[in-house]
């Protein structure tokens, strides 16, 4: 999709929720994260010299740490995203954002 038939699609604070959503979504464990890595460990467990040892937890992915970021609110992080974006089309955003920032 293109940036045009984006911005025609969604508005900048819905944007900025699937941003934070996605952001968060991606690190989290599903049922089906759990469900292959006792698969896994199944298939695992049967060619394993001590099965016993096989642990479902080995088979799930672990994430890398990430900077700890600083917590701020939808409504932060839109008012950010606005005043990158009118900048980086050359609009001044004290002009066009209620005469804050």
């Amino acid at each position: 999709m293109t940036l045009y038939e984006a911005q025609r699609r969604i508005s900048s604070s819905e944007f900025t929720l699937w941003k934070h959503y996605l952001h968060t979504e991606h690190t989290r464990f599903h049922r089906e994260d759990y469900l292959f890595a006792m698969v896994a460990a199944e298939v695992r467990r049967t060619i394993a010299k001590k099965p016993h040892q096989v642990k479902v937890e080995d088979f799930l992915l672990k994430f890398g740490e990430q900077k700890k970021r600083v917590s701020t609110s939808p409504e932060k992080e839109l008012r950010q995203s606005q005043i990158l974006w009118m900048s980086a089309v050359g609009l001044d955003p004290k002009e066009h954002l209620d005469g804050e920032e």
